[in-house]
């Protein structure tokens, strides 16, 4: 910050307040695997398994990946 700043805060704040500092942002770790389907192809499977549900029951399902605990399907 420079002189002209800082003499400007002083007279702007209360006395008992601090010139504010600045902040610095974190960086935000990003996750160490990441799954990612684009719309296209998310609207391609999605005509696929409609054309599988007027063929059969009337229902049909994918799975897309499964994980340890869970997993994506359509």
């Amino acid at each position: 910050m420079d002189k002209y700043s800082e003499q400007i805060l002083k007279e702007l704040l209360p006395l008992e307040k601090e010139i504010p500092v600045k902040r610095v942002k974190s960086i935000v770790k990003e996750p160490a695997h990441l799954d990612h389907w684009s719309q296209p192809i998310l609207l391609e499977r999605a005509a696929y398994l409609r054309k599988l549900a007027k063929a059969g029951d009337g229902q049909a399902s994918e799975t897309l990946k499964e994980y340890p605990g869970h997993a994506t399907m359509l």
